[in-house]
């Protein structure tokens, strides 16, 4: 991607229980708990625990609350004090816990606004981005994750789940890059298998490189409709109407299995019957196939736009897998902050408890998210740079399509790209703004 010109202001904000948000985003107002902001339309919400933890969508401003930044000027970078008082002026519409945050100018380092920029917030889906960096230090834009077909013994074939979140059972043709597809891995084994003989088999499936438990003892059941349960072998990201929120398999790894099986038969292979592998695969055992995943890269890009807690707690075994910790929530977390102390962007009193910030147990603070998006706009290595890439446009994609649409917030659109991350009681914007470089202002950035 090209890298961002002029200065760049980072804003990284969490809070407990409000919302620090650009422009005119809309904070929760107490509608209840909002994880992603996939939908145009709020579900109906019932009940106190799903007003403490349910999900719901983004929520207007209450009539006279509209925010209308004006240009923030003083140089070649925003002047801090008005800084302040734009951010100052967006409501709490009746959240009560305060602000916090950081806006840094990553070109000069200067800290243009602090407030409890080192306090430990609960930062819902913004957790998502010490995800992804830790993925991309560890393994690289380039990396791919492997979905195999082998042969155990004769008549026998093993599914091999590899950790690919975007695993799918046919081509998306709206899908760039390709995403790997089931379709492609049975034409491939099925004509080894027949030039084997073979045209009669017994399948299993083997979703063994992540370890238990599928299920994050953090989260609510209610969740089911958000997540689907972390398995290294997952096809449509267990969306079973394909869409999120939405309804989930809870047998992933079985689920996948039966698409291959389907595609395997439509290309004249029997399949007999199915079940889990017992034990492992053997070393020897023969590959009939495989597909390879879009690149990490595009991975990183796909779950940032569209907040994808699947890719995230996916992508956050992976780390532990590469970091050697292990393909377990612990591992995953254990990982992904050793990472971020070995990158400086560790701050005391931080939680990590899994990897797509689901958890309302999890901990960061605004300096360390902060710190994230400016790795990733250096010149010092450029791996970082898909998590840029990834961060929706403010009223234009993903998380933010529906933000910035009121009078008045016209400056934001489209110069604003940031992640998202909302629950009951906090709401949190982490990402950057490009300003004119050089020149006696810089253009309203927000």
């Amino acid at each position: 991607m090209r890298r961002p010109t002029g200065h760049r202001v980072v804003l990284a904000v969490g809070s407990l229980v409000c919302a620090l948000a650009l422009a005119a985003v809309a904070t929760e107002a107490g509608a209840g708990a909002w994880i992603e902001e996939r939908t145009g339309a709020a579900p109906t919400l019932s009940g106190a625990r799903q007003a403490d933890m349910r999900t719901a969508t983004d929520v207007t401003l209450p009539v006279g609350h509209t925010v209308v930044p004006g240009a923030v000027t003083g140089g070649a970078v925003p002047d801090a004090a008005k800084l302040a008082a734009t951010i100052g002026a967006v409501p709490l519409d009746g959240l009560q816990g305060g602000r916090f945050g950081i806006v840094v100018d990553p070109a000069s380092g200067r800290v243009l606004y602090d407030q409890g920029a080192g306090q430990t917030v609960l930062p819902a889906s913004s957790l998502k981005l010490l995800t992804v960096t830790a993925a991309l230090d560890l393994l690289g834009p380039d990396h791919v994750f492997t979905t195999r077909a082998v042969v155990t013994d004769p008549g026998t074939v093993v599914l091999v789940g590899g950790g690919d979140p975007y695993l799918s059972s046919g081509s998306v043709a709206t899908a760039h890059p390709e995403r790997a597809s089931l379709e492609v891995l049975a034409d491939r084994t099925a004509a080894a298998l027949k030039s084997g003989g073979s045209t009669s088999v017994s399948l299993r499936w083997d979703a063994s490189l992540f370890g238990p438990p599928q299920w994050h003892p953090d989260w609510p059941t209610l969740y089911a409709d958000q997540v689907t349960p972390v398995t290294a072998l997952v096809v449509n990201e267990g969306r079973l109407s394909g869409v999120s929120p939405g309804p989930r398999t809870q047998n992933p790894s079985a689920e996948a299995a039966k698409a291959f099986a389907q595609a395997l038969t439509a290309r004249g292979i029997t399949v007999k019957d199915q079940s889990a592998l017992t034990g492992s695969v053997p070393s020897g055992a023969g590959e009939l196939g495989r597909v390879e995943s879009m690149p990490l890269s595009s991975i990183v890009e796909s779950l940032l736009n569209t907040s994808d807690n699947d890719a995230a707690e996916m992508v956050a075994r992976q780390v532990g897998i590469a970091a050697g910790t292990g393909a377990t929530f612990q591992g995953a977390t254990t990982a992904v902050e050793q990472v971020l102390r070995r990158r400086g962007l560790w701050d005391s009193g931080a939680v990590l408890r899994d990897g797509s910030g689901l958890s309302r147990n999890n901990r960061v603070t605004p300096r360390m998210l902060a710190g994230a998006v400016a790795l990733a706009t250096g010149d010092a290595d450029t791996r970082f740079r898909p998590l840029l890439e990834g961060l929706p446009v403010a009223g234009a994609t993903g998380t933010l399509t529906a933000r910035f649409g009121r009078s008045g917030s016209e400056a934001g659109r489209g110069l604003v790209r940031a992640k998202t991350g909302t629950l009951s009681g906090t709401s949190a914007l982490a990402g950057y703004a490009v300003t004119t470089s050089g020149g006696s202002s810089c253009t309203r950035s927000w």
